[in-house]
């Protein structure tokens, strides 16, 4: 889950001093409940479900090195490009079922023009491509 991990260590470890130096200045931080996070959730979901089902991080990937910047660093672009590369790789490894899964999610393609996961929509058609499905693809393996 280094996903997950590096993206939460990197807001905790930029906590700075304020101005005045008495008191750590406050960073902004992203709720999940805003509808602009809502996309990256569901990107966070798609990666997280490949890295278990392979047993790797997004970080190992070839394609994650490959979609860093002009400067040799992480954009705000490298996860989902890396991400959706990777998806598109593993295809045939993974079968029909992981690879719509983690297609849909990844590009929060869930046939709505919404990526808010506040909308009943969307709720019920994650539920439906993403959850449900999983359930299929495990029953399928047991």
């Amino acid at each position: 889950m280094p996903f997950l991990i590096s993206r939460n260590n990197s807001a905790c470890a930029s906590n700075t001093q304020s101005k005045k130096g008495k008191e750590p200045a406050e960073e902004p931080t992203s709720h999940p409940s805003r509808p602009h996070d809502h996309g990256k959730i569901l990107l966070g979901l798609g990666t997280l479900i490949l890295e278990l089902w392979f047993g790797q991080p997004l970080e190992s990937q070839p394609s994650w090195e490959a979609n860093f910047g002009p400067n040799g660093q992480e954009t705000e672009f490298t996860k989902f490009n890396a991400a959706a590369t990777w998806q598109r790789m593993v295809a045939d490894h993974g079968g029909p079922i992981l690879h719509n899964i983690t297609r849909r999610c990844i590009y929060g393609n869930f046939g709505l023009a919404t990526q808010n996961l506040e909308d009943t929509e969307l709720i019920k058609a994650v539920y439906g491509n993403v959850v449900m499905e999983l359930q299929r693809l495990c029953d399928a393996l047991s």
